[in-house]
């Protein structure tokens, strides 16, 4: 990625300003039992970070002192840390809503297996990546066997209730596309999701569409296949400056392993810290101290990922009010 950094940082994307914070994204860790190819954070198997307890802790005063309404947790494979449901358990002890991101075939895990329950007891909305609805595609992002694997956790946390239509156990799913494409019209996929994995009878609550970012092992797929230059023009054609109104990065923090401050979690992966009240390379223990609204957001020409087309922010599609459902973004 330091040889990618310029091209990615030297950008003439518009200035835009945080408003007021209400959700902190907190990466807990690298370590995942899946490597897709469309992951900016290249988690896998072999990473070892995770966020220790000590500063879960500092997390938690964090989240009380900035009145902080979510907390989205995710990874890697965020499961995996020792620290993770004693995490959910203190932030819904403060009356904060928990959003948990999952691969889902981490659950199969034996010490894991019991998730599902913890999570429908705490009140956990669960945001699982499922990149495609056909198979084939899946495990080419993912890797053989991962679809079928995928689909019988689903149908597990459907058990439980989860995206249930008469439960308020929230799932939600994640779509990634392949290659230099932008998504399909978030609405447009939602049916097709709902149709496709009710023949599985997996029902769910929303679908999520997401522009993939060039950065990490998405950078990399990007580079070998020679591709960066173009892709990094498709995202610039497609730019929508109404979604400059509703990116993510206005109303939400990114927070590493190790509690550093991020404007976004790209920002995060490229090692930009986040600027609260002049001050560059914060963490936890400040932010306590400092109020991080109204601040300047480090961007560069990875934001044009989340500017284009209908928008793509934590949790998908930013504006679909002016396309029509027939348009899709292939390209």
């Amino acid at each position: 990625m330091k040889e990618l950094l310029p091209y990615l940082t030297n950008s003439y994307f518009p200035s835009i300003r945080r408003g007021f914070i209400d959700t902190f994204i907190v990466n807990i860790g690298y370590q995942c039992d899946l490597e897709c190819n469309h992951c900016y954070v290249s988690a896998s198997r072999q990473r070892k970070e995770q966020m220790s307890a000590e500063t879960c802790k500092t997390l938690i005063e964090a989240m009380r002192v900035r009145h902080i309404k979510t907390l989205d947790i995710t990874g890697g494979a965020p499961e995996i840390n020792p620290n993770y449901r004693e995490l959910i358990k203190a932030t819904r002890a403060q009356g904060q809503n928990v959003i948990t991101r999952t691969g889902l075939t981490i659950l199969e895990l034996d010490a894991l297996a019991d998730l599902p329950e913890f999570w429908a007891k705490n009140n956990v909305e669960v945001i699982a990546s499922l990149p495609d609805v056909k198979e084939e595609k899946v495990d080419a992002q993912r890797g053989r066997g991962i679809f079928a694997r995928s689909i019988k956790i689903l149908k597990k946390l459907n058990k439980y209730g989860f995206g249930k239509p008469d439960s308020k156990l929230k799932l939600n799913i994640a779509h990634n596309p392949q290659d230099i494409n932008l998504p399909l019209k978030q609405n447009l996929l939602d049916k097709i999701y709902r149709q496709e994995l009710a023949k599985h009878d997996v029902s769910f609550n929303n679908l999520y569409a997401y522009t993939n970012v060039p950065i990490g092992r998405f950078a990399k797929q990007l580079v070998d296949n020679k591709k960066f230059s173009e892709y990094l023009r498709v995202i610039k054609y497609a730019y929508k400056a109404n979604n400059l109104n509703f990116v993510s990065c206005k109303t939400s923090l990114s927070i590493d392993y190790q509690g550093h401050v991020y404007d976004c979690e790209f920002n995060q992966l490229l090692g930009l810290d986040a600027e609260v009240q002049s001050v560059v390379d914060v963490s936890l223990t400040e932010l306590i101290d400092s109020n991080p609204d109204k601040g300047n957001i480090r961007c560069g020409e990875y934001c044009y990922a989340c500017t284009a087309a209908q928008g793509s922010g934590y949790y998908g599609a930013l504006d679909q009010s002016k396309y029509n459902e027939a348009e899709g973004f292939l390209v």
